[in-house]
């Protein structure tokens, strides 16, 4: 088998499908915590909980984005510290809703512009009746500007010691993963919980990233982990 990594895209492997998307607004007021529950509740419609993501920002352009506290806001501040404005949101989904937790705790009301997308977990039937998301495409429905991710597996580890899965690519491959706890799936890009371990250091939790396997250590906290894995190093 050609090596994906050469290829924009490639007929030997899936690439993402998603099968739910919106976008709206909405604002936040000043010391916003939505630690028990959440803020915005969004109905999917889909016959399943979908693996759901999140992308925000305060500009209606998306000309500064972020999908999590951590990530794009926090990269100046060390990724630990309160991202600038005080303020990050999180999703999550069960087999309803979609819901936003809101955090806000800068100085005044703030507006986020969010947009959501949503995969297929590998334990959804493959017939499931889902409505087209085709309507919001762009006018290429390839476009070879751009690299598509080939899916090289998809699944779902259950807690319960060391799970792991060997993808067997050779090389570190790019993951998207979610946890479950009581049916409801979060999307996780915590940089603490997801590496490739390059120095050798033991870890004795989180979800390591090599070249032959996808490690979930320990895992005490969540029912299930999902994850698509991705022939894109």
């Amino acid at each position: 088998m050609a090596d994906a990594r050469n290829f924009l895209l490639n007929s030997d492997y899936p690439v993402d499908k998603i099968v739910y998307k919106t976008e709206d607004s909405a604002s936040v007021p000043a010391n916003t915590d939505d630690n028990v529950s959440a803020g915005i509740t969004i109905a999917h419609g889909l016959p399943f909980t979908p693996l759901p993501e999140l992308i925000w920002s305060n500009s209606s352009d998306f000309s500064v984005t972020s999908n999590t506290w951590d990530e794009t806001y926090a990269v100046s501040s060390g990724g630990g510290a309160m991202p600038p404005d005080g303020q990050y949101y999180t999703i999550t989904a069960d087999d309803t809703n979609l819901y936003i937790f809101r955090y806000n705790w800068g100085v005044g009301a703030k507006t986020l512009y969010y947009r959501i997308f949503c995969f297929m977990p590998s334990t959804a039937s493959e017939d499931s009746d889902i409505d087209g998301t085709a309507n919001n495409a762009s006018n290429f429905i390839l476009d070879t500007d751009n690299n598509y991710m080939k899916v090289a597996a998809t699944g779902r580890l259950v807690s319960g010691g060391t799970e792991s899965y060997s993808h067997g690519l050779g090389f570190v491959p790019r993951v998207r993963y979610w946890t479950e706890t009581s049916g409801t799936i979060g999307w996780r890009v915590t940089n603490q919980l997801i590496e490739s371990d390059p120095t050798g250091t033991t870890s004795t939790t989180g979800l390591i990233i090599d070249s032959t396997d996808l490690t979930w250590l320990n895992p005490n906290s969540f029912d299930y982990l999902h994850y698509r894995l991705y022939a894109d190093g």
